[in-house]
This record gives C-alpha cells, sequence and structure tokens, in this order.
C-alpha cells in the first residue's frame, strides 16, 4: 500500500460556539452546492424516532396541543368571568328577598302585650270608655245556676284580685245557687262623666244601675229581685294586646247594693258632679 492510501484519521471536530462568535462562524462556512444537497422531497436518513425529523414533528404536534388546552382555558376564564360579572349585575338590580324566622321571645311578648302605643287611638272618647265599663262590670257579675262564671273572659281587661275576689264570692255560694236556680244580671242604666287623676294617670268612672235577680223560693216559686246598684271603677289607660282589646284595664272597684246604700252613695259623690 502507498504511504499515500494510508487513510488519515478524521480531524476533531469543530467545538460548538455559540452567541457571536457562531454568528461570525456561520458568515465564514462555505454555502454547501445547491446540487450536492437533497431534494425536497428524498429522505437522506430513515424516518426514526431518533431523527430530527421525528422530533420536529413531535414538538410540532405538542404545539397544536397547547393551542387547544389555551384556548379551552380562554373560553372557560371568559365563562366564569361572565359568570362573575353577570351574578353581581342580578344581585344588584334584582329586588332582595327576606326570609323572616320564628320570632324572638322579646318580639312574642312586645306583640303580645301590643307595646306599640300609636295602635291606640289618642282621641279616647266616652264611648269607648262607657263600653269597657259596662262588658266589664257585667261579665264580673254575671251568676247563672246552669253555668260558671265567664271569669276566664275578664283576664287581661280586670286586675286580677278582683276577679280572684269575685270567684270567691261564687265558690262560696254555689251550693246555694243550684238549688234556688239563682240567676243574676247587673244592669248599668247611667255613667257618669269620668273624673281624670293626672298624679296617678287612672280615671275614676261613676256608674249608676241595679241587680236583675231570679230565683226560686222553697216552695219552688220563682222570685224576681230588683237591687239598686252604685260603683266606681278606676281604669288605667293600657296598650291595647290580644287579652284585652279595650286600651284600658280595670284597676280598682268600689261598690255598693241596696237602695239605702245607693242613697247614701249619692248623697256623698254629688259634690264631684255639681255644675
Amino acid at each position: 500500500m502507498a504511504p499515500n492510501d494510508t487513510p488519515s484519521p478524521d480531524p476533531a471536530p469543530t467545538p460548538e460556539r455559540k452567541g457571536i462568535l457562531a454568528f461570525v462562524q456561520n458568515l465564514k462556512a462555505p454555502k454547501p452546492d445547491a446540487a450536492a444537497t437533497s431534494k425536497p422531497s428524498t429522505l437522506t436518513e430513515p424516518f426514526t424516532d431518533k431523527g430530527q425529523l421525528y422530533h420536529h414533528f413531535a414538538e410540532f404536534s405538542w404545539t397544536l396541543q397547547q393551542n387547544n388546552w389555551l384556548r379551552i382555558s380562554f373560553i372557560v376564564h371568559v365563562a366564569l368571568a361572565t359568570l362573575i360579572w353577570g351574578g353581581g349585575y342580578l344581585a344588584i338590580t334584582r329586588p332582595t328577598y327576606l326570609q323572616i324566622g320564628a320570632p324572638t321571645l322579646k318580639e312574642s311578648a312586645e306583640a303580645f302585650y301590643g307595646t306599640d302605643y300609636t295602635t291606640v287611638d289618642p282621641k279616647l272618647t266616652l264611648d269607648q270608655m262607657s263600653f269597657f265599663t259596662i262588658s266589664a262590670l257585667a261579665l264580673l257579675h254575671q251568676l247563672d245556676a246552669y253555668s260558671t262564671p265567664p271569669m276566664p273572659l275578664l283576664r287581661g281587661m280586670v286586675d286580677p284580685s278582683i276577679i280572684e275576689k269575685a270567684q270567691k264570692r261564687y265558690d262560696k255560694n254555689a251550693k246555694l245557687i243550684q238549688q234556688q236556680k239563682f240567676v243574676q244580671n247587673l244592669v248599668i242604666n247611667r255613667i257618669l262623666n269620668p273624673i281624670t287623676n293626672p298624679q296617678t294617670g287612672t280615671v275614676a268612672v261613676f256608674v249608676e244601675g241595679y241587680f236583675a235577680m231570679l230565683l226560686q223560693d222553697e216552695n219552688g216559686d220563682p222570685v224576681n229581685r230588683i237591687e239598686p246598684y252604685r260603683g266606681k271603677a278606676i281604669l288605667r289607660f293600657t296598650p291595647v294586646s290580644e287579652l284585652n282589646p279595650f286600651p284600658f284595664t280595670l284597676e280598682d272597684l268600689t261598690e255598693v247594693v241596696g237602695k239605702a246604700e245607693a242613697a247614701k252613695w249619692d248623697s256623698e259623690t254629688e259634690k264631684f258632679f255639681k255644675k
């Protein structure tokens, strides 16, 4: 073999340069011959998973997938932003709905006792006061051998001590009432002008009337009796409640029964009504 035919070793690969040096090296490198380059339709090396062409298409496919995810993310963000802004707009423009729960103990007490004084008519008339007085006294003295007294109806309208006193009077004479078939009703035929007491905040109402009583004697014969009645009812202005539909409460009661007692009462109270 001739000395010139000995293959020379491959030159050492030129180290890869970066930056400005790589740009200058590319300018100095000779341009490849167009005839020596492969045609676009031909492959210089087989298409394998290690070739540059494979990596090129792989990166290109990942770019498409990344673009799809970006589109989906953009659509989702736009939808969420629209939902949030739409919800805020509806919250501002739509009416507010209030859900009312069960009342508290304080609210129940205020509703029960009617603490709102504006519900009471500020122009309290004599008719209101007269109707309340007549109703309270009539129920307080109503007796019937065939039924129990209507004391529960007076709760909230009459002071409990007055109701208790009337109940005890009935319980004491309940047996006699049954034996005599006793029936009693109080009739109020006159109510005098009320007298106010600014110091105590009460009103004194003087009434005149009579007791109409029906009973049976020992022989079973009916007996009718009429007894004059006089009374002074002390009323206090109270708020309207569920128990008492009137703006008054009967706080105290003074009364006499009988012809002589009524005459004495009239002479003593005449001074309050002199003009």
